[in-house]
């Protein structure tokens, strides 16, 4: 059994550690999961991504005179034949302006000059997406290759196909079953929870044997671009209804009024931001209810899918008869997320039971309402039908990446990464003024690495100013690469609520997730230990740091329990079979 141990450790450069003894104390189980484990680690991704440069066109980017360098980029996913993806390459080289690119998912014979994949995420570079026209017919991409397009600035997706020529790209239908998928935003591009949430559910609805249309919110024009050239790749039609601001309504109206003219006259600083109730009736736009009735009156629909329970307000009695299933992905459950403390003010006048009556009464109009995490889940069961309420977690396999042991004689980085939500910026302020003084004390020449839009955050800017050693790093091209930088993800959560998809995605990263008593139970049931002080945190990082074996193992266990906690597939099994159950009843 050692021999067997030894030479897996030596794969991964632990020959002769002590790392054997520390997983064998377990017993001949343990060695097997750890075995287990290793073997999972050093598989490759089934569907790898090469990109290659051609070269210049008849006009190098760099010369052209816009904000956003355009470039042509040839998608050969699934094509076999080399010649007819560099083919068209060479012929778009001669036809367009700007640097040409291949992506393929295999090594192409061709001499070309191969690039890193990340260089395409720059948000200088802005890119017209050929994708070739395969024998067999227009068939969908890879999740993969649609997951790394989504993530770099689109300007059109087009088909081309051997004779060279041009068509607007269009997803072939193939699934048994239709779904309309409803969206407050453009989903494009995923640097926001709530995106990646969207774009994982549309996967998933896809790998189930479903076709999607998505109606989502129309955006500025620039941003509409991107999205209706992305959204291409996943939906087989796309509609858009414009924004609208309605008017309040009722006792939401009148508590609003009361509540504004006490502030005034108290001179209350922060005023209240919407509540559910007021969400509810100003961003549920008419022109989203006349979609709904236009598409639902098709009957080409066996189910809607909403997002967001606010969303819900336009779905009435109408609206339901012409869906067979009406599905509502809270994302996370508001009356818990806004049940902290607040001003006496806020408590007496925006009663928060009122809001959570108007919350649960949306959901009721659900036939499957989804829950993000197993808390949540529990919470919804509280007040609706057990059965209607289903877990339905996101997908974190493209942040998995193999543990390795970290370098003991190097001092720990850590780090934070989120946009410049409130809920980031409290975090953030929180561990620079409680956590980072006495973690500086205890390791000097540690550094924070602090990525996304809270950067810019001027209350963030002044809390870190005092320490050299917080870095603002803003925006970040990759986060795979961000997440190799650092060894521990201080993330304490103080806004209730949700799913922090970045505590996920560094726990899939292999890295340490430092949270308090809200981030695990949030994360459960991934064995993350629940810190409060800046001494529990030296408590945890002593350990880690006194023992390397104990550190890559703990580390390792959390990254498997994460991957098995974070698969939906048995979930998304359930939905539809939902929907095909009531599908059928609403035939017969």
């Amino acid at each position: 059994m050692k021999r067997d141990a030894l030479s897996l450790c030596a794969e991964i450069g632990l020959v002769g550690s002590s790392l054997i003894v520390y997983v064998a104390s377990g017993g001949d189980g343990r060695l097997k999961q750890f075995e287990e484990r290793l073997k999972v680690d050093t598989i490759t991704v089934s569907e790898q991504l090469f990109l290659y440069r051609l070269g210049s066109a008849q006009i190098p980017a760099e010369h052209l005179r816009r904000k956003k360098a355009p470039i042509s980029l040839v998608v050969a996913s699934g094509i076999f034949n080399s010649s007819h993806a560099v083919g068209v390459a060479k012929h778009l080289a001669t036809h367009r302006d700007g640097d040409v690119y291949v992506l393929s998912t295999q090594l192409l014979d061709a001499d070309l000059e191969r690039m890193d994949v990340q260089i395409l995420m720059s948000p200088s570079i802005e890119a017209t997406v050929y994708v070739l026209f395969n024998e067999d017919g227009n068939l969908p991409l890879p999740p993969r290759t649609i997951s790394y397009l989504f993530q770099i600035n689109l300007r059109k997706v087009c088909s081309i196909d051997r004779r060279y020529e041009i068509s607007a790209y269009r997803r072939p239908e193939a699934g048994k079953r239709q779904v309309l998928f409803v969206s407050a935003g453009s989903i494009y591009p995923l640097s926001l929870g709530s995106h990646q949430r969207m774009f994982n559910s549309i996967q998933g609805l896809i790998d189930a044997g479903c076709d999607i249309t998505v109606l989502y919110q129309q955006q500025r024009r620039e941003r509409e671009i991107g999205a209706v050239a992305a959204l291409s790749l996943v939906a087989t039609e796309t509609r858009a209804f414009k924004p609208q601001w309605g008017k309040l309504r009722g006792k939401t109206a009148r508590r609003r009024t009361v509540y504004n003219t006490l502030a005034k006259w108290l001179k209350v600083s922060n005023p209240n931001k919407q509540t559910f109730a007021e969400k509810c009736q100003k961003r549920s736009s008419f022109w989203l209810y006349k979609e709904l009735k236009q598409l639902g009156e098709t009957g080409a629909f066996d189910a809607v899918w909403v997002n967001y329970a606010w969303m819900m307000g336009k779905v009435d009695n109408g609206i339901r008869r012409l869906f067979h299933t009406v599905i509502c992905d809270t994302h996370d459950v508001q009356f818990f997320r806004n049940d902290v403390a607040r001003p006496l003010l806020d408590r007496i006048i925006l009663n928060q039971k009122y809001d959570k009556v108007i919350e649960i009464n949306q959901l009721k109009k659900a036939d499957i309402v989804l829950a993000i995490s197993d808390r949540d889940a529990t919470l919804l069961k509280d007040t609706l039908p057990e059965k209607r309420v289903i877990t339905l977690v996101p997908s974190f396999d493209q942040h998995q990446k193999p543990v390795r042991p970290r370098d003991i004689y190097k001092p720990l980085v850590f780090g934070f990464i989120g946009t410049r939500m409130d809920a980031n910026v409290k975090a953030l302020e929180y561990v620079i003024r409680h956590w980072w003084p006495e973690l500086h004390k205890y390791s000097p020449e540690s550094r924070l690495l602090v990525a996304g839009s809270v950067c810019e955050e001027p209350s963030v800017q002044a809390a870190s100013w005092l320490y050299d050693e917080i870095e603002l790093l803003g925006f970040v091209d990759d986060l795979s690469e961000y997440y190799s930088k650092i060894d521990a993800l201080l993330s304490p959560v103080l806004v209730r609520g949700g799913l922090n998809f970045k505590n996920v995605e560094a726990a899939m990263a292999g890295k340490h997730v430092i949270t308090n008593s809200d981030g695990a139970e949030a994360l459960a049931p991934v064995p993350v230990k629940a810190l409060t002080s800046a001494q529990d945190v030296i408590g945890f990082l002593t350990e880690i740091e006194m023992n390397p074996q104990l550190d890559l193992y703990l580390r390792m266990e959390v990254q498997r329990a994460a991957a098995n906690r974070f698969s939906n597939s048995a979930e998304f099994e359930s939905i539809i079979s939902e929907i095909a159950s009531k599908r059928e009843n609403n035939r017969a």
